[in-house]
């Protein structure tokens, strides 16, 4: 598909109408477990239907934007939800480039939580174990790095509602 699915992020309630969608490298391991935890529609079965709005993705990969923007900006925040195989690979092309960020906040690894992740058999967090080299490359890269574990994300809630009330 050319496209994705990013109703949810988009709704009216935020305002938001041109975000631009960048490709991002295929993990090192082709990841196939994405719906045990987003499910069928991507959003967790949040939406009321399947979405028929996809946005065309930029002809422009997420690491040809990141190295753009890390190498004529400065003060570049970087927040990373996912696996950091983009990441790797972009230190991989230059290296020392992610100690040019601002931040880069990291929601993955897990402290006293048990592993969510299918491709380690549940030994690891999803984020790191479905592309460990890159964790490990990005965790070592000099950067200014704020993790925030997998513990986290069960004591702190944050929904759309709170978000648009702000």
């Amino acid at each position: 598909s050319s496209g994705i699915n990013a109703e949810w992020p988009l709704r009216p309630g935020l305002k938001v109408t041109d975000v631009p969608v960048f490709r991002s490298a295929s993990s090192e391991f082709n990841d196939t477990h994405a719906s045990f935890f987003y499910g069928t529609d991507g959003h967790c079965g949040t939406l009321k239907k399947q979405s028929t709005r996809h946005f065309d993705c930029s002809d422009t990969s997420s690491e040809q934007f990141l190295l753009e923007q890390l190498t004529t900006r400065s003060n570049v925040t970087i927040i990373a939800i996912g696996p950091l195989t983009n990441l790797h690979r972009i230190e991989e092309i230059s290296p020392g480039i992610l100690s040019k960020c601002k931040d880069i906040i990291i929601m993955g690894g897990a402290i006293y939580e048990p592993g969510n992740c299918p491709k380690t058999n549940m030994a690891s967090e999803y984020n790191f174990g479905m592309d460990g080299k890159a964790a490990q490359c990005v965790l070592r890269s000099g950067a200014k790095i704020t993790l925030f574990p997998l513990d986290i994300t069960h004591t702190i809630r944050f929904d759309i509602n709170t978000l648009i009330s702000r």
